[in-house]
C-alpha cells in the first residue's frame, strides 16, 4: 500500500464552502513525491471510469489531479505531499470560530471571486486561501 493517509482539507472542512464549490483531499503517500507521480497517472487512469478527468498538473510545490465525479458532478482536487493547505484549513477553521464576522466576509469574498472568475491556482488565479488572507 502506497498511501498513508487521505486528508480533507480547503472549504469544506473550514465551513466556508459555497455552491459549485469543490472538495479538496490530499493524499499522504509513503513513498517520495518522485515516484509518487506515477501513481498519480494510475489513480487518473482509473478514476476515468468513475469521473471525468479536468486536469493533471506536476509541479515542484506538489501533484494536482482534478477530476468531476460523475454521479455527483461535484469537482474533487486531488494533491499529494501537499501538507502546507492541510496547515492553512486549520488556521482559517480556528478564525471561523473565534469571531463569526470573519466566517460571513469569507462566504461572500469566496462567491464574489468565482463569480468573477478570479479564483483558482492550477489556473494562474489566486487561490481562496490566498483571497481569504
Amino acid at each position: 500500500v502506497i498511501i498513508d493517509e487521505i486528508k480533507p482539507y480547503g472549504s469544506i472542512e473550514t465551513n466556508f464552502f459555497i455552491d459549485n464549490g469543490d472538495l479538496d483531499i490530499c493524499i499522504v503517500p509513503k513513498s517520495d513525491i518522485l515516484n509518487f507521480s506515477f501513481y498519480m497517472e494510475k489513480l487518473k487512469e482509473d478514476l476515468s471510469y468513475e469521473a471525468e478527468v479536468l486536469k493533471i498538473l506536476f509541479n515542484r510545490r506538489y501533484i494536482l489531479l482534478k477530476i468531476r465525479d460523475n454521479k455527483t458532478k461535484i469537482n474533487i482536487d486531488i494533491t499529494a505531499h501537499n501538507n502546507l493547505p492541510i496547515y492553512n484549513t486549520k488556521l482559517f477553521k480556528y478564525y471561523g470560530k473565534f469571531d463569526q464576522r470573519v466566517h460571513i466576509m469569507g462566504l461572500y469574498l469566496k462567491n464574489w471571486v468565482k463569480v468573477n472568475n478570479l479564483v483558482g491556482a492550477s489556473d494562474n488565479y489566486l487561490s481562496s486561501y490566498a483571497w481569504l488572507n
